[in-house]
């Protein structure tokens, strides 16, 4: 984690003692700029942009009510880059954006999302975007992406900087539950990110990112790669996805120097899939990957290092390394339907492999196993 990582955790817990009072009741109307700390005291059925953010350090509370509107403008808009505001505590329904923020802050960043219940935005129900310092947590964000047109985000994190989701859910959005395109920076803890239609997180050119003890199931990509790069993902649950996690092979850029650490990769369709032949400096350490349909690790292109996985009961191989030059030290493939480590094309280095009681057969390249 880097030291501009370490620095927004603590720069949040200390927004977190700052921002404690609670802001009076006050009756807003639609399309209001607020420049107070306020209390909602009703549910707001609006047309266009409900709440409009125009003070630094502010409190929006929503008092556990609603604000809906018709399909267009946001629930709570901020465009103008405010810092230190916390936007919490009710439902936001059936806008463009439910909460959408646009532009760094100028001062102190730090701003707050939290307990909100968002669902039914034509197009997403978060969008941070050219933002930085921001904290989501304790958010259930779904049924985003109802417009034919639109991207169907949970969370959509646009050209963003520094960012931290925590003990939420995304799920049942039009396409992904989470996703970081050009975003630097991103921490995602102990989430939720099930059934979207597309992937749980998409990573899409970005960078420098952290994910841990997130539950990622039943989406048709658990994590999606693409030209992405410098990305941590460790203790994660990755499950019933029609692909575990994928690399793919974008027209352009390289997705390099990730690495994938004690994650449970299980019951999917493809356990791990790698094609980008530019991925280069990737590590796969101490995962296990078990009981999914076809192959747990499948590398078709690329450079990556695998070590001290365990791949168990696959549908496939273990590990089927069929193109790229692939170091591979210390793993188990045990009861795999395939091979246990199957070497095609590829070019791989490496040696104290077990494979064991494997379908097809254990290991066919002398000295690996």
């Amino acid at each position: 984690m880097t030291r501009r990582i370490r620095t927004l955790v603590l720069g949040i817990a200390l927004l977190a003692s700052m921002l404690a009072g609670a802001p009076a009741a006050s009756a807003l109307s639609c399309g209001d700029t607020v420049t107070t700390n306020t209390t909602l005291a009703g549910n707001l059925s609006c047309s266009g942009t409900a709440l409009v953010i125009g003070a630094d350090g502010i409190i929006i509370d929503l008092g556990g009510f609603s604000i809906s509107g018709d399909g267009t403008g946001s629930g709570i808009f901020d465009g103008a880059g405010h810092s230190g505001f916390t936007v919490r505590n009710g439902r936001i329904r059936n806008f463009e954006f439910g909460v959408y923020l646009v532009g760094p802050a100028t001062g102190v960043a730090f701003r707050t999302i939290e307990d909100l219940r968002i669902r039914d935005n034509t197009d997403a129900g978060i969008r941070l975007e050219n933002a930085r310092e921001v904290i989501v947590q304790r958010v259930r964000v779904w049924r985003n992406g109802t417009a034919a047109n639109s991207t169907g985000e949970g969370l959509d994190i646009i050209g963003s900087l520094s960012l931290q989701v925590r003990d939420s859910v995304f799920f049942n959005n039009l396409q992904n539950g989470v996703r970081v395109n050009q975003g630097e920076e991103v921490i995602l803890i102990g989430n939720v990110m099930r059934d979207n239609a597309v992937a749980g997180i998409d990573y899409a050119n970005a960078t420098d990112s952290f994910a841990k003890d997130n539950r990622i199931v039943r989406n048709q990509a658990g994590v999606f790669f693409s030209d992405s790069s410098g990305h941590t993902l460790v203790t994660n649950s990755i499950r019933h996805n029609t692909v575990g996690v994928i690399v793919t092979n974008p027209p352009a850029g390289i997705s390099r120097l990730n690495r994938f650490e004690g994650n449970g990769i299980s019951r999917n369709g493809e356990g791990m899939l790698f094609e980008d032949p530019a991925t280069n400096d990737t590590i796969v350490v101490g995962n296990t990957i078990r009981r999914n349909g076809a192959d747990g690790i499948r590398v078709l292109d690329g450079k990556v290092v695998f070590e001290d996985n365990r791949a168990a009961a696959n549908g496939g191989s273990g590990l089927a390394l069929l193109g790229g030059v692939q170091d591979v030290n210390g793993n188990v493939a045990v009861s795999n339907v395939g091979w246990g480590i199957f070497v095609g094309a590829a070019t791989v280095t490496g040696a104290s492999n077990v494979a064991t009681g494997n379908g097809a057969g254990d290991c066919n390249q002398p000295g690996l196993c």
